[in-house]
């Protein structure tokens, strides 16, 4: 099990470090990371997707639909990468991580429940059935935590936009180019 975890957290550390190559060497590509990030989420669906040999029906489930999830991330990555600066996509990719994140906790909970609390029955049909609807309510919560964040945003960005003077308008291009004539 641990050349499992062993080889995400290589692919996920390539992401790291074309990241901090991009970073330092200016003539490389800027999308190297989104490219190697979708590499990485594909790697970890497909070790999820074979993780699963010889276990209960319940915990196949549980893995098969963060496998989902997993390959869903990787492939909106990969559509980041061929479509760059789409804000949908990038919320898209946000939310589909949130929900791998909550559905590792959900799986937490069904495989290995907290202490005192009864265990689940990993051949009963019908945890399989609630498990199912927990996962659209997993994601449920988590687009409207996600559409609340962008309403925010959106209202802040209006309201602070429109209420800027000009002398604070120059004073944020005075800040900017100083951030960028000093961090470069």
């Amino acid at each position: 099990m641990s050349w499992h975890h062993s080889t995400m957290y290589f692919f996920f550390g390539l992401v790291g470090v074309a990241d901090i190559l991009c970073f330092t060497i200016r003539s490389l590509p800027s999308s190297l990371p989104k490219l190697m990030f979708s590499n990485a989420l594909f790697v970890e669906a497909f070790i999820f997707y074979n993780h699963t040999h010889g276990r209960e029906m319940l915990d196949i489930f549980v893995h098969r639909l963060l496998v989902l999830v997993v390959f869903l991330t990787g492939l909106v990555t990969f559509m980041e990468f061929l479509l760059r600066n789409n804000v949908l996509l990038e919320l898209l990719r946000s939310s589909l991580i949130l929900l791998q994140g909550s559905w590792f906790w959900q799986i937490g909970f069904v495989l290995y429940p907290p202490s005192g609390a009864p265990a689940w029955n990993l051949m009963d049909h019908d945890n399989t059935m609630f498990l199912t609807i927990c996962f659209c309510w997993h994601y449920a919560l988590i687009f409207a935590f996600t559409s609340i964040y962008v309403v925010n945003y959106t209202y802040r960005s209006a309201y602070v936009e429109s209420s800027l003077h000009l002398w604070d308008e120059a004073h944020l291009v005075m800040v900017n180019y100083f951030f960028d004539k000093h961090m470069n």
